[in-house]
């Protein structure tokens, strides 16, 4: 079996300020578990989806990980997709003569091509580490670090 390669990637650290008006009382890990229990209970109707500028951004992945050392608490890595409704979609049909194979995916205001966003989030320290990726191949990569 061949050894994986690992691509290198941009990661980008935040962290999070959660002013008065928001509410001090906001308890991230909480929020971040309900939102585990629901994805691993296929209630998939209760979790919700941002809507930025008319960008509308869902969770598609999530995962509970309690491997740092010297904690006792989980961070979670969390994959976010939204919908790239404006690039075009083309597709080859190995089937066909080579100048005849490219298409392009007929598609309408609800489907374009998923752009996913790593984030591993330490909700104790209010720690956010994010990453760009295009492919699901990328979610692997963030898990495995």
């Amino acid at each position: 079996m061949s050894e994986r390669k690992f691509k290198n990637k941009n990661m980008y650290f935040h962290r999070i300020d959660i002013s008065e008006k928001q509410g001090k009382d906001i308890n991230l890990s909480e929020k971040f578990n309900e939102i585990f229990e629901n994805f691993k209970n296929k209630n998939f109707q209760n979790i919700e989806e941002l809507n930025i500028n008319g960008e509308r951004i869902f969770i598609n992945l999530i995962r509970k990980d309690m491997s740092l050392e010297n904690s006792d608490y989980p961070v979670f890595v969390i994959n976010t997709a939204t919908v790239n409704k404006n690039t075009e979609i083309e597709l080859g049909d190995l089937n066909k003569e080579v100048d005849e194979r490219k298409e392009i995916l007929q598609r309408n205001d609800n489907t374009g091509i998923l752009n996913n966003t790593q984030y591993v989030i330490d909700p104790q320290r209010k720690i956010i580490c994010s990453c760009r990726g295009i492919n699901r191949n990328t979610q692997y990569y963030t898990i495995e670090f």
